[in-house]
């Protein structure tokens, strides 16, 4: 049970991950500023 939660997690943890560092660098990409690039950290 332990290693299926543990890839459980990690499926879900990997999109989030990648989506968000995604959503930072368009931000600086498109010059949205800095309260967008405060609030896709937060």
């Amino acid at each position: 049970m332990t290693v299926a939660r543990s890839i459980l997690l990690f499926l879900l943890a990997a999109p989030a991950e990648i989506g968000g560092a995604w959503l930072l660098w368009h931000g600086w990409r498109e010059n949205r500023g800095l309260p967008w690039i405060a609030f896709v950290r937060a």
